[in-house]
């Protein structure tokens, strides 16, 4: 079976691409698998989404089910224009961690800024969507299936979590540990693919849980590893755990991972392990 990978918005550039695609802060990564058109995660600017959608031949009517990563707005703002543009009358399936809706806010010396989270949905919105929850892995679709949540006891490796982000815990605003993201595995011929939406967890984390899922070799990691606010000896750190526990796979890396960190990779491991995969980028794998 023959699996297309297709980043259809983020912003790792700081330029529109020559495809017609437009550049859009956040990640959204189509999957075409056998008989299913998946969305993972859906950007911040729905108009964003729709657009480069469109420019590659994504039709939203043709999506049948969407996972999402984890709850902060740059990967979940894009639901209500999605939404808009699907004619379909029966619902669409989506898949998330019970927590995903959850009050997020971006937090500055305790006080709670702005939402940072999943938009708020009228009864029209929700009536075409049919959530299912869960903190353990699912099956998605033949040969792809969740991490599930990585319980911070799972999480031996430095996170990437930021005290400026908050969740709401028993009515106080708490530094949020993100437990709600989750990573998709894709089971291939060669071994395990691994996409994230920004790997909050950690990357080798995340990979050793999928790993223990399924024991297979990793062949490739696509997404967000949020290292945009690592310095150079953190990322050369992560480098070498990454050596030591899942090997060198293919590293197609995008939004959260950050300029200075995609530099640093691609000088300790080499531009044939390291690439940039911006919007527009297609990516072909068997199952």
């Amino acid at each position: 079976m023959q699996v297309k990978i297709t980043i259809v918005s983020e912003k790792s550039t700081v330029r529109d691409n020559f495809h017609g695609l437009r550049v859009g802060h956040g990640l959204s990564i189509h999957i075409s698998l056998g008989n299913e058109q998946i969305l993972f995660d859906l950007g911040l600017v729905g108009k964003i989404l729709i657009r480069n959608m469109r420019n590659l031949n994504i039709n939203p009517d043709e999506i049948n089910k969407i996972v999402i990563s984890h709850g902060h707005m740059d990967h979940v703002r894009g639901f209500g224009k999605f939404i808009q543009n699907r004619n379909r009358e029966d619902k669409i399936t989506l898949y998330a961690h019970p927590s995903i809706r959850e009050p997020k806010r971006a937090c500055f010396r305790g006080l709670p800024l702005w939402n940072a989270g999943f938009p708020e949905m009228d009864e029209e919105v929700m009536n075409k969507v049919d959530f299912i929850y869960s903190r353990d892995p699912v099956k998605i679709a033949p040969k792809l299936f969740t991490t599930g949540e990585i319980h911070l006891d799972q999480r031996t490796e430095l996170m990437n979590v930021s005290r400026y982000f908050c969740n709401k815990v028993q009515g106080k605003w708490k530094q949020d540990f993100i437990l709600d993201e989750q990573s998709l595995i894709l089971q291939t011929l060669e071994g395990l693919v691994i996409l994230c939406g920004c790997c909050h967890p950690g990357i080798v984390n995340t990979c050793r849980k999928a790993q223990e899922l399924f024991d297979d070799e990793i062949v490739a990691i696509i997404g967000g590893v949020h290292l945009n606010l690592a310095k150079k000896e953190r990322v050369e750190a992560v480098i070498e755990n990454m050596k030591q526990n899942i090997g060198l796979p293919k590293l197609y890396l995008n939004h959260s991972t950050g300029k200075k960190a995609l530099k640093t990779l691609k000088e300790r491991l080499g531009e044939e392990i390291v690439k940039e995969c911006k919007h527009g980028t297609k990516l072909d794998f068997k199952c």
